[in-house]
């Protein structure tokens, strides 16, 4: 997709929250601007999340994580007398809703916004939030129109950065022919197949020989499936969302399709589980593996393992934890609850890095950096491939 194309697409969806853009332009200096008063009692966080609707999964996950963070902070006393609430609300994976939920918050009198993770709802958000110069931390979100700006972060590495990395790994398995199947309705799936993808392939000698772009609604891929396997390419690349993932590797395998297929990180979470065996040899590059022995995870893996024994933690969950972290950090280093303090602080600890469940953390352009790793699925798990 072109800018043009993505511009003209950012624009429609803004046009529908313009309504909610001015009401939130009518809020006093006093509501918008926070409270200079220290850290004491409960400092509340406004926190917008997609736990419902086409991202409800991730959502949901992002969330664990973050109760973790919160519950470690506070017992802690990190942030001295001063304990974390988070005021949790669900966007149910709806640009609408984001909109309003985001306009609630830039009149409350929260520090800080902890945003949601569905990419086209976090291009409402995201100009929303930095036009009022609310700070605000965003994790997932992998399209253009999100970190819009010096109160905008992403505490996830864009999908861009982050699937090139499939580069090298599919380079050493001999792909050279590559079909994609997308979906069209959001922003991060055509950047990813029209922009990343083929950047990546060139470089490594690959040639994109066909790519179908659907709807996030459909659920049978029977046709697309059978000329794929018909065509034979080396490797299938799968950028969707959710259970998608799941009916195009199913409809591709029983097509007697053998060869390599990729995805992007939404096919982590725990989403490839109902394909069993079906999904083996899936692969996908992510920032986050439990196997990890850096050092963040260490700590995170023990919290994790004390609350959740039986439960291996994903992506998701890292994320949510480093998300709280680093507004915990933030805070602290600001030492008030003052909005224009508080961005000042998120740039001073994201300028420095910390080391995160995801490892260790850097940077740019106010996105998150890791070296990143490349995901299996075997055996009914998530396994480390590289």
């Amino acid at each position: 997709m072109s800018v043009t194309t993505r511009k003209m697409r950012l624009a429609t969806v803004l046009g529908s929250a313009l309504p909610l853009i001015l009401i939130a332009a009518c809020g006093s200096s006093s509501e918008s601007s926070g409270e200079s008063t220290g850290l004491t009692g409960t400092v509340e966080l406004s926190t917008i999340s997609d736990l419902t609707g086409r991202a409800g999964f991730g959502g949901k996950a992002n969330k664990l994580g973050q109760d973790i963070a919160l519950e470690e902070i506070n017992s802690s006393g990190f942030l001295g007398d001063a304990k974390l609430k988070l005021v949790v609300e669900d966007t149910a994976s709806e640009t609408q809703q984001a909109a309003i939920l985001a306009n609630k918050a830039i009149r409350s009198k929260t520090p800080l916004l902890l945003g949601p993770l569905l990419s086209p709802v976090c291009q409402v958000v995201a100009p929303l939030v930095q036009s009022k110069k609310l700070p605000t931390i965003f994790t997932q979100g992998g399209a253009d129109g999100i970190n819009v700006g010096e109160y905008t972060y992403r505490a996830t590495m864009p999908g861009k950065e982050l699937i090139p990395k499939l580069g090298p790994f599919l380079s050493d398995k001999g792909i050279k022919t590559i079909s994609l199947i997308h979906d069209t309705d959001s922003d991060a799936g055509p950047l990813y197949a029209n922009e990343t993808i083929p950047a990546f392939a060139e470089k490594y000698d690959m040639k994109i020989v066909s790519k179908k772009g659907v709807l996030s609604s459909v659920n049978d891929f029977t046709s697309i499936a059978s000329g794929i396997t018909k065509d034979n390419p080396d490797a299938v690349g799968v950028i969707l969302v959710g259970a998608q993932n799941v009916t195009v590797i199913k409809q591709l395998r029983q097509a007697g399709y053998k060869g390599q297929i990729f995805a992007q990180a939404g096919a982590g979470g725990g989403t490839l589980t109902p394909l069993g065996a079906l999904g083996d040899g899936v692969v996908w590059a992510s920032d986050y593996h439990a196997e990890s022995v850096d050092p963040g995870n260490k700590k995170f893996l023990e919290l994790w393992s004390a609350k959740y024994p039986d439960q291996q933690p994903i992506n998701l969950n890292a994320e949510g934890y480093d998300q709280v972290w680093l507004a915990a950090r933030a805070l602290k280093e600001a030492n008030s609850t003052d909005r224009e303090k508080v961005a000042a602080a998120l740039k001073k600890v994201t300028d420095a890095g910390f080391d995160g469940a995801v490892g260790k953390v850097t940077f740019e352009d106010r996105d998150e950096q890791v070296a990143g790793v490349i995901i299996e699925w075997k055996g009914g798990k998530e396994t480390l491939a590289q």
